[in-house]
């Protein structure tokens, strides 16, 4: 498990136990709020692609809404685990070809923290508004590089993880000439609790995230892994991360967030 993303195998092995699982979802990270906010917006029913669906706990939570949702994954193995896992909510396909067979037949298209990671972000946001109706939506999310004050380098996850950092103002230019209307949550009705702002500029370089293998760099979480404490030390982590968040939050700006989420609505 590549750092930081324990709390994906987190959300997917403890969901189906969530009385609401979009709320709980949305309870824990910001990007899951705000799409259970643009959900408001969507009509009874409506059908919502959850474009790479990775462990499929996300397009899970939609169903139980009672939406039409769909998990689409490149990964076979990851389809494979979350229908034995989950249901059958999900397909193995590659995104160009799903846009191309599918023009217009979703109300909603959610890409969480995706775009950072391909090559071409603009050639995906242009696939995913394929797919969505008129008066539909895409909802993007990614790491916000307006979080940290000018002059930061780089602080968040280094290449080959992560290949782009995205403010507002990228986004809008991702989008030019798309025909859409960027709408931004309002964070303010968030229940999640914000990070702190930084003061001064982060001016060091993360490390590489994994090594020539592919395998994660931290000598310290292969350790907690063979022994089996990885998961208990990661519950322990997000336990104090989130007391700590929550005595920070009454002196933190509720609006400017370290996920940048917008909505992408296409023109009627």
């Amino acid at each position: 498990m590549i750092p930081g993303y324990d709390r994906y195998d987190y959300y997917a092995s403890v969901i189906c136990g969530a009385r609401s699982p979009l709320d709980f979802l949305a309870a824990q990270e910001e990007n899951y709020w705000a799409v259970r906010e643009a959900c408001a917006s969507l009509p009874a029913n409506a059908e919502i692609l959850d474009a790479g669906s990775g462990l499929g706990y996300l397009a899970f939570a939609l169903a139980a809404a009672g939406f039409r949702a769909t998990g689409l994954d490149l990964s076979e193995e990851a389809v494979a685990r979350a229908r034995r896992r989950f249901g059958d909510y999900y397909v193995a396909a590659d995104f160009f070809e799903w846009a191309r067979r599918y023009p217009q037949r979703y109300d909603m298209v959610v890409m969480l923290e995706l775009i950072e990671h391909v090559n071409d972000p603009r050639r995906w946001i242009d696939a995913a508004l394929r797919l969505i109706k008129p008066g539909g939506c895409v909802l993007i999310s990614t790491p916000n590089r307006r979080f940290y004050p000018t002059g930061t380098v780089w602080e968040t996850e280094a290449p080959p993880v992560h290949l782009w950092w995205f403010s507002p103002a990228a986004i809008e230019r991702l989008t030019n000439g798309s025909g859409v209307t960027i709408r931004y949550p309002d964070f303010t009705r968030c229940g999640v609790a914000p990070k702190a702002i930084p003061q001064v500029p982060i001016r060091t370089v993360r490390s590489p995230m994994l090594d020539e293998a592919g395998k994660p760099v931290s000598r310290l979480r292969r350790l907690l892994h063979r022994f089996g404490l990885l998961s208990l030390a990661m519950s322990m982590y997000r336990a104090r991360e989130s007391r700590r968040r929550a005595r920070a939050a009454a002196s933190i700006d509720p609006v400017r967030r370290e996920t940048l989420a917008a909505t992408l609505w296409k023109q009627t």
